[in-house]
């Protein structure tokens, strides 16, 4: 499920900086949304909040639902 849900909010931030003419190339990206995870994980998982995979996860699934948030409300 959480890799549906992945997809699902990585096409919405795709679709989004497509409409407004951004580059939708993998590297421009995959580049803000894997460090934002890599920073919301390694926070997590170095204060000993979650365990470091699990802290990967949700840091990843924050930042693409941060993403998907702000595009939708550009659509708006």
């Amino acid at each position: 499920m959480l890799g549906t849900f992945l997809a699902w909010m990585g096409a919405i931030v795709t679709g989004g900086r497509a409409a407004r003419g951004g580059d939708t190339a993998i590297r421009s990206l995959a580049t803000p949304a894997v460090l934002g995870g890599l920073g919301v994980g390694l926070g997590l998982g170095l204060a000993g909040i979650l365990f470091m995979p699990i802290a990967a996860g949700a840091g990843f699934a924050l930042t693409l639902v941060v993403f998907a948030l702000v595009v939708l409300a550009r659509k708006g």
